[in-house]
């Protein structure tokens, strides 16, 4: 099994640039801890790596906040976005949620649908959680995101308050059951 690391730096990896003021990675090891591959990638002002998974085909997801653009649009604040690669560490694509409030993802999962789940913040009128479902079957992102106060920016069957550090997401009778979250908190 190989393992993928994601995160920031202030640096530059060799052969790349800083981009901003820090910049989103993700690096690849072997089995016995012999470095594979990185990618370095961001916008003027910063980029960070906050999470990430693989789907059932071994392609690498990266998701994390970005200012500036990185996908199709910006939303003027930290933009959510998720970035695909394949195994050889090509990129496939890049996906930005563009909205007008500042959003930062803490955790990813993918289901065996390969459907992709984000939980995070998210900044209206002060902040709350987030649970954000988005589909690969179109080129933009085609999730809904709702804070825990149903301040509506858009749709969602989930939703979640409490801080979740880590979750797995299983479907049962058309449910989504959210486990391995942490023992205190409200959970609707």
């Amino acid at each position: 099994d190989n393992v993928y690391v994601c995160g920031y730096t202030y640096g530059s990896f060799p052969g790349y640039t800083l981009n901003g003021g820090y910049d989103a990675f993700v690096m690849k090891y072997d089995k016995n801890g012999q470095f594979l591959w990185v990618k370095q990638y961001g916008t003027d002002k910063q980029t960070t790596g906050s999470s990430l998974a693989m789907d059932n085909s071994g392609n690498i997801y990266v998701c994390g906040y970005v200012w500036g653009l990185l996908g199709a649009s910006w939303g003027g604040a930290d933009d959510i976005y998720v970035r695909k690669y394949n195994s050889r560490g090509e990129e496939v694509w890049t996906r930005q949620l563009a909205l007008l409030l500042m959003e930062k993802p803490n955790s990813m999962y993918i289901d065996a649908l390969n459907d992709i789940y984000i939980t995070g913040i998210t900044d209206g009128s002060g902040y709350d959680a987030f649970i954000a479902k988005l589909s690969q079957t179109a080129y933009y992102i085609s999730g809904y995101v709702k804070d825990i106060e149903g301040n509506g920016i858009g749709n969602i069957d989930v939703l979640l308050s409490g801080t979740v550090s880590s979750m797995t997401v299983t479907q049962n009778d058309g449910f989504y059951v959210f486990s391995n979250l942490p023992e205190t908190g409200n959970y609707i």
